[in-house]
Protein backbone atom coordinates (compact mmCIF):
# COMPACT_ATOMS: atom_id res chain seq x y z
CA UNK A 1 0.00 0.00 0.00
CA UNK A 2 2.90 2.36 1.01
CA UNK A 3 4.13 2.30 -2.72
CA UNK A 4 0.99 2.85 -4.29
CA UNK A 5 0.60 6.31 -2.00
CA UNK A 6 4.14 7.50 -2.94
CA UNK A 7 3.28 6.39 -6.91
CA UNK A 8 0.22 8.53 -6.57
CA UNK A 9 1.85 11.73 -4.72
CA UNK A 10 4.14 11.74 -7.99
CA UNK A 11 1.81 11.98 -10.12
CA UNK A 12 -0.40 14.87 -8.16
CA UNK A 13 0.56 18.52 -8.79
CA UNK A 14 -0.88 21.41 -7.36
CA UNK A 15 -2.86 22.78 -9.73
CA UNK A 16 -6.47 21.38 -9.11
CA UNK A 17 -9.44 23.26 -6.66
CA UNK A 18 -8.57 21.32 -3.57
CA UNK A 19 -4.81 22.15 -4.73
CA UNK A 20 -4.26 18.86 -6.67
CA UNK A 21 -4.85 17.38 -9.75
CA UNK A 22 -4.08 13.78 -11.40
CA UNK A 23 -1.36 13.48 -14.50
CA UNK A 24 -1.08 10.41 -16.07
CA UNK A 25 2.27 9.09 -16.84
CA UNK A 26 1.75 8.32 -20.69
CA UNK A 27 0.02 11.90 -21.00
CA UNK A 28 -3.34 10.90 -21.45
CA UNK A 29 -6.32 12.30 -19.83
CA UNK A 30 -7.15 10.75 -16.73
CA UNK A 31 -10.63 10.53 -15.43
CA UNK A 32 -11.94 9.07 -12.15
CA UNK A 33 -14.93 6.90 -11.10
CA UNK A 34 -16.14 6.65 -7.28
CA UNK A 35 -18.42 4.45 -6.27
CA UNK A 36 -19.60 4.41 -2.45
CA UNK A 37 -21.96 1.53 -1.86
CA UNK A 38 -24.22 0.32 0.98
CA UNK A 39 -27.44 -1.66 1.98
CA UNK A 40 -30.76 -0.35 3.04
CA UNK A 41 -33.67 -2.71 3.22
CA UNK A 42 -36.30 0.11 1.13
CA UNK A 43 -34.01 1.14 -1.78
CA UNK A 44 -36.27 -1.04 -4.13
CA UNK A 45 -33.80 -3.29 -4.97
CA UNK A 46 -34.00 -7.15 -3.63
CA UNK A 47 -30.64 -6.80 -2.60
CA UNK A 48 -31.03 -3.31 -1.10
CA UNK A 49 -28.06 -1.75 -3.03
CA UNK A 50 -27.89 2.05 -3.01
CA UNK A 51 -24.88 3.77 -4.46
CA UNK A 52 -23.28 6.99 -4.82
CA UNK A 53 -21.12 7.44 -8.00
CA UNK A 54 -19.08 10.49 -8.60
CA UNK A 55 -17.38 10.94 -11.92
CA UNK A 56 -15.71 12.88 -14.09
CA UNK A 57 -13.84 11.88 -17.50
CA UNK A 58 -10.96 14.62 -17.12
CA UNK A 59 -9.19 14.98 -13.65
CA UNK A 60 -8.13 18.18 -14.34
CA UNK A 61 -11.66 19.82 -14.90
CA UNK A 62 -14.30 21.28 -12.25
CA UNK A 63 -16.93 18.97 -14.26
CA UNK A 64 -17.60 16.37 -12.01
CA UNK A 65 -20.53 14.54 -11.06
CA UNK A 66 -22.46 13.25 -8.59
CA UNK A 67 -25.70 10.41 -8.91
CA UNK A 68 -27.70 8.34 -6.36
CA UNK A 69 -28.89 4.84 -7.59
CA UNK A 70 -30.68 2.50 -5.98
CA UNK A 71 -30.37 -0.88 -7.85
CA UNK A 72 -27.39 -3.23 -8.92
CA UNK A 73 -28.52 -2.68 -12.47
CA UNK A 74 -28.60 0.84 -12.14
CA UNK A 75 -24.81 0.92 -10.80
CA UNK A 76 -23.62 -1.30 -13.53
CA UNK A 77 -25.61 0.78 -16.01
CA UNK A 78 -24.05 4.07 -14.39
CA UNK A 79 -20.66 2.69 -14.82
CA UNK A 80 -20.41 1.40 -17.71
CA UNK A 81 -21.85 5.05 -19.13
CA UNK A 82 -19.07 6.86 -17.92
CA UNK A 83 -16.21 4.11 -19.29
CA UNK A 84 -17.91 4.45 -22.25
CA UNK A 85 -18.06 8.44 -22.41
CA UNK A 86 -14.04 7.83 -20.84
CA UNK A 87 -13.23 6.27 -23.96
CA UNK A 88 -14.81 8.45 -26.52
CA UNK A 89 -13.33 11.45 -25.16
CA UNK A 90 -9.71 9.65 -25.35
CA UNK A 91 -10.57 8.94 -28.99
CA UNK A 92 -11.15 12.49 -29.39
CA UNK A 93 -8.02 13.91 -28.14
CA UNK A 94 -6.07 11.07 -30.03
Amino acid sequence: MRRMISRRRRLCTGTGRDGWSMASMDGTQTGLLVVRIWREPTSGDPSGVRARITSTVDATSHDDRTLLVNSTDDVLHAVRQWLREYLTQQRRLL
